[in-house]
């Protein structure tokens, strides 16, 4: 059945983007890129003068329209931007790149834009929200720190999981239904300070997109949403850097051209032990450092008295946390480049020990241009979250995390303006270790949770499509796949007593203790009622494999990640979305309404009465 509704799709997939356009009609195309860092441009604007046509560059700054024959003057519009304007004589099929140079702003009143003023009636996207970091910033936050996690929260169908916690729920899902990307490096742990700062730091983020709905088939994983958040780049001909003292935290950015026109670096770091907060506490208490206490607790921590000067401290002594993102370019030619990202965070904190925390994540992205209209992005991506605890006195230490490698390849193909065509696969190993508890005074004693591991992999292929002037679609299919591998037990457990009954033991990593396979249609679809008003509606099917299992209503830094297995199917999200989308006055009041269905099936949680993690048989409970 599924074979036959996958040939089925492709050969309806490739009928409608292949369709032959008139002879006397020709294809501009070309990329847009800015004059100073020649980064690629997304979400230029491309408009025909006294036309209805028009384009806009995607997330590689690429554009493609085709119009008949004839002489046109095309405005390509960006906000922050110079307005470039071009004439045109299209009698053949022809390629036009252009640069933007950043628009130095005079005068008492400026009003830019950064997309046309009837992009919201037009396109295909329903229940998305964009936001670059200078609507970000202009948000006020809790003692001055530019939190992205706090400013979804104001968005519409999001909601915080408690309040002053930058953790989120999205149309009434779980958190833990909530895919976030930095540079496309998953982040399973998205908070410092126990949830009350996110990972992000502002001065590293150049903007984000969250998908509630109208999820395009190259993102899955998740059932409620995506936050796919982009970090800044560093330009090729200028260094810049920046330092801020805050009350929380301290942070800087250097930008460097290490090559000119070949290799730029960007760095930027936060950390609390910068911040005047904690020098105003160490001026207090007369202490240069009274509470650096090692993963061990030897520094005066095994007795856990936490009191000290804390009459007189700004913040808990014992709490304090640091990141750092990297990112490096390197422009081979102008048809490729290579782009390194990497992300280290680390919380510390006493709670019943010494314990830290924190992601790592690192990718690599092969950036090739076959040609004007074929894209290529090969990623190799590693992300790893843990946890460490020592018990005061150091007898006991506690781990735990999970750790994921992963291979994507994603080709982007534009006919013509009418079609964009985005398609490939991913594979994600994933190794989770659940928990162990190790008694150091003695040689071999431990209480360990057996490890699970977990390959997730997907086919995809989505098309955005202009049917007519009226009706525009955005269609796709994911077929996603998971295999939990061995070395393990895979057990049948008695419901009644949590005990298992049988169990088969499989030695090797190549071997596949379970198997699943779910496919995913996406379909989005946009009819104008005039040129004020359109509706859209859409529909997702979303497949997880992965829960964050939590013993608490709020995410902690001991949750763990479970995988499916044999007694856990993936859970499965259906949602339908309507939505109405009105402009008044020429276009400078918007008007927008959606409603929303939302099922799923196989949903889990832990049973009541369990009081940690570390028991045998964990996947029974």
């Amino acid at each position: 059945m599924h074979a036959g509704l996958i040939r089925s799709f492709f050969a309806f997939f490739f009928f409608t983007a292949s369709l032959l356009f008139a002879q006397n009609k020709f294809t501009l195309s070309g990329f847009v890129t800015d004059a100073h860092s020649e980064e690629k441009l997304a979400g230029v604007n491309i408009i025909v003068e006294n036309t209805d046509w028009g384009a806009a560059t995607n997330q590689q700054g690429y554009y493609a329209l085709t119009l008949p024959v004839g002489s046109y003057t095309l405005s390509y519009r960006y906000m922050g931007y110079e307005t470039v304007k071009k004439e045109v004589a299209l009698a053949r099929n022809r390629t036009l790149n252009i640069t933007l140079s950043q628009e130095i702003l005079k005068g008492d009143q400026v009003s830019v834009t950064a997309e046309k003023p009837d992009h919201n009636i037009k396109s295909t996207e329903i229940s998305i929200e964009k936001l670059d970091i200078q609507q970000v910033e202009r948000i006020p936050v809790i003692m001055g720190e530019t939190d992205i996690m706090k400013t979804i929260q104001l968005l519409p169908g999001i909601t915080s999981t408690s309040e002053g916690n930058s953790g989120y729920i999205v149309r009434g899902s779980g958190f833990d239904q909530n895919l976030i990307l930095m540079d496309g490096m998953p982040i399973y742990y998205s908070s410092h300070m126990q949830g009350l700062y996110s990972v992000f730091n502002s001065d590293a983020v150049d903007g984000l997109t969250v998908y509630k709905g109208g999820t395009p088939a190259r993102f899955g994983g998740r059932g409620a949403s995506v936050l796919d958040v982009r970090m800044r780049e560093s330009g090729f001909e200028q260094y810049r850097a920046g330092f801020s003292l805050g009350l929380i935290t301290s942070k800087f950015f250097i930008e460097a051209p290490v090559i000119a026109d070949k290799l730029s670096v960007f760095v930027a770091g936060r950390s609390t032990r910068l911040g005047l907060g904690y020098q105003y506490d160490q001026y207090n208490s007369g202490n240069s450092d009274n509470t650096s206490g090692g993963k061990d607790g030897a520094k005066g921590e095994s007795s856990g008295d936490k009191s000290g000067n804390s009459d007189y401290t700004f913040f808990d002594p014992y709490e304090r946390w640091y990141d750092i993102n990297a990112k490096v370019i390197y422009k081979i030619n102008d048809n490729n480049r290579i782009f390194l990202s990497g992300y280290y965070g680390q919380d510390y904190a006493i709670t019943v020990g010494p314990t830290d925390w924190g992601n790592k994540a690192a990718s690599f992205r092969w950036n090739h241009n076959f040609s004007q209209k074929l894209i290529s992005n090969t990623s190799l991506i590693y992300s790893e979250y843990y946890t460490h605890n020592v018990s005061f006195g150091g007898l006991y230490v506690f781990r735990s995390g999970i750790k994921t490698s992963s291979f994507k390849q994603d080709l982007l193909w534009v006919p013509n303006d009418k079609h964009g065509v985005h398609f490939g696969f991913q594979s994600e190993y994933q190794d989770f270790n659940h928990g162990g508890l190790e008694d150091t005074s003695q040689d071999d004693a431990g209480k360990f949770m057996p490890p699970m591991q977990g390959l997730e992999s997907a086919l995809y292929i989505e098309n955005d499509q202009k049917i007519t002037h009226r009706l525009s679609a955005h269609y796709g299919l994911r077929w996603s796949f998971y295999h939990q591998l061995g070395p393990g037990d895979r057990f049948v457990y008695d419901e009644a007593s949590n005990e298992p009954i049988s169990s088969e033991y499989f030695a090797e990593n190549t071997d596949v203790m379970a198997s699943y396979n779910v496919l995913e249609p996406r379909l989005t679809m946009t009819y104008l009622l005039d040129e004020n008003s359109s509706v859209k509606t859409s529909f997702n099917r979303n497949a997880q494999y992965l829960r964050l299992m939590s013993l608490g209503g709020q995410i902690q830094w001991y949750d763990i990640w479970m995988p499916t297995t044999n007694n856990i199917p993936p859970m499965i999200t259906n949602q339908v979305a309507a939505g109405y989308f009105r402009n008044f006055a020429d276009h400078q009041f918007k008007l927008s309404g959606e409603v929303y269905y939302k099922w799923m099936t196989d949903a889990a949680d832990f049973e009541d009465g369990l009081h940690n993690y570390l028991v045998d048989n964990l996947e029974a409970y």
